[in-house]
C-alpha cells in the first residue's frame, strides 16, 4: 500500500460559519500541514510536526507557499451542455429550445457522449471540482458515458437518466415516456448506483416537462430507492412556474407537485428556487430537503436571485452549482464571484424583508458554500467536504 505525505498550508471548514458568533469558528488553519495519503484516501491530517512523526513510511511530497482546501463540490450541472456553455440570449425557457434540446439530442450517440464526458471531467479537475452531480439526458447513452468517465478518473459522481416526456415542451425525439423513463432508471441504478464512487441520482428535469404518470413513477422510483438522489428544478423562472401551476391545478405551489409525488425529503436537491415562498422555505427546511444555488446562469439567463438568507432561516440546506451550460463558467471560484453579486444585489435592491449580514458572502462563507456546504447540501459530509 502505498502512503504519501502531502505537505503544505491547510485550509478548511469545521462548522457553519452562518451559525457561528465568529466566522474564524468554522475554519480550520494550519500553516504547516499534512494530509496523509493512502491507496487514495485521507486517512489524517494535522499538524505537519505531529502528523510526519506518526508516519515515517509516508513519502513526502512538499508544497511551501501553497493552500491546500478540499475538492469543490457542484451540486447542479449539466455535463452534457459543456459545449453550449455561455450561448447567448435568451431566457430560460426559449434557451432550451433554442440551445440545449437540439445538443442533447446528439447523445443518443455513445461515442460523442463519451468525448463529451471525457472533455467535462478534465475541466472539473482542471478547476478543483472533485464531486459533481450532474443531469445527464434521456438517452440512456449520456449517463453510461457519464459513470464510465467518472469511474476512470476517480470522481465521486451522481447522476442519472432525465426525465421529459410532456408535449410540447421538448422536441418529440427527445421526450421519453413514463415507463421507459422508470425501466431505464432502474437498469442504470442497479448497474452504476455505489460502485466505486458513483452514485445515483433520479432526475426529472422539472414538473414543467413531465406529466403525472412520469412524476408518479420517479416517486416510485424514491419509493423504492430511499438511499438514492433525487434532483430536479424548482422555481427557476416566472414563466416556468406560472405554466407549472397551470400543468398542476390541484397544487397550491410549485413545491407541492414534488410533494404530491413523494419525492421532497432528504437527498431531494432542486436547483434555483428563486421564487419559493416562506410557506414554501418552511416546508423544505422540515422535509430535511436542500437547495442547489445557481449563481452563475441565475445571471446569465436573467432568472433571479436566490434568497439564501431565508434558507438558512428556514433550516434549509444548500450548496452551489455552477450549472454549466445555462451558467457560462465550470469553475466555482467563478460561480462564488457571482453568488457574491447576487448577495450584495439584494443587500442595495430588493425591497423585502431581508438579513443584510446574512447575505454578505465572506471568503469564509463562500469557502463553505463550495466545499462542506454543498456536502451536506448532498447528505455526504461523512465522505467529503473538508480533511476530516
Amino acid at each position: 500500500m502505498s502512503k504519501v505525505a502531502v505537505r503544505g498550508t491547510l485550509l478548511d471548514c469545521i462548522s457553519n460559519p452562518w451559525d457561528c458568533a465568529q466566522e474564524k469558528q468554522a475554519l480550520r488553519f494550519i500553516p504547516d500541514g499534512v494530509l496523509v495519503v493512502e491507496d487514495g484516501k485521507i486517512v489524517e491530517s494535522g499538524a505537519g510536526s505531529e502528523i510526519l512523526v506518526k508516519h515515517p513510511e509516508a513519502q513526502v511530497e512538499d508544497f511551501p507557499g501553497y493552500l491546500i482546501v478540499p475538492g469543490f463540490v457542484d451540486v447542479h450541472l449539466h455535463y452534457a451542455q459543456t459545449k453550449i456553455s455561455g450561448s447567448f440570449g435568451r431566457q430560460l425557457l426559449e434557451w432550451l429550445q433554442t440551445y440545449t434540446f437540439p445538443e442533447e439530442l446528439k447523445f443518443t450517440s455513445k461515442d460523442y457522449a463519451d468525448e463529451v464526458a471525457a472533455v467535462f471531467f478534465q475541466e472539473m479537475f482542471k478547476n478543483g471540482t472533485t464531486t459533481v452531480q450532474s443531469f445527464a439526458t434521456t438517452h440512456p447513452n449520456s449517463v453510461i458515458a457519464f459513470f464510465e468517465e467518472a469511474r476512470r478518473q476517480g470522481a465521486l459522481a451522481l447522476c442519472g437518466l432525465t426525465g421529459i416526456d410532456r408535449e410540447g415542451t421538448a422536441p418529440d425525439a427527445y421526450r421519453d415516456t413514463p415507463q421507459g423513463f422508470y425501466d431505464g432508471s432502474k437498469e442504470l441504478l442497479e448497474r452504476f448506483h455505489q460502485v466505486d464512487r458513483c452514485l445515483y441520482s433520479i432526475a426529472p428535469r422539472f414538473a414543467f416537462g413531465s406529466t403525472h404518470e412520469q412524476l408518479k413513477m420517479a416517486g416510485r422510483l424514491a419509493e423504492e430507492h430511499p438511499d438514492c438522489w433525487i434532483q430536479t428544478h424548482l422555481s427557476e423562472n416566472p414563466a416556468e412556474v406560472a405554466s407549472v401551476l397551470e400543468f398542476f391545478p390541484d397544487c397550491h405551489d410549485y413545491l407541492g407537485v414534488y410533494e404530491k409525488y413523494g419525492l421532497v425529503r432528504k437527498r431531494f436537491v432542486a436547483g434555483h428556487s428563486i421564487y419559493l415562498s416562506e410557506d414554501e422555505f418552511r416546508r423544505m427546511g422540515e422535509a430535511d430537503a436542500s437547495v442547489a444555488f445557481c449563481p452563475a446562469s441565475n445571471l446569465f439567463l436573467g432568472s433571479g436571485f436566490f434568497q439564501w438568507d431565508r434558507a438558512n432561516h428556514f433550516g434549509v440546506r444548500w450548496g452551489l452549482g455552477c450549472d454549466s451550460g445555462g451558467g457560462n463558467t465550470l469553475s466555482a471560484l467563478r460561480t462564488l464571484d457571482d453568488a457574491y453579486k447576487v448577495g450584495m444585489l439584494q443587500v442595495v435592491t430588493s425591497d423585502r424583508e431581508k438579513d443584510e449580514e446574512s447575505l454578505r458572502l465572506s471568503a469564509c462563507k463562500a469557502l463553505y458554500a463550495a466545499t462542506l456546504g454543498s456536502a451536506r447540501c448532498l447528505d455526504l459530509e461523512q465522505e467529503i467536504g473538508n480533511f476530516e
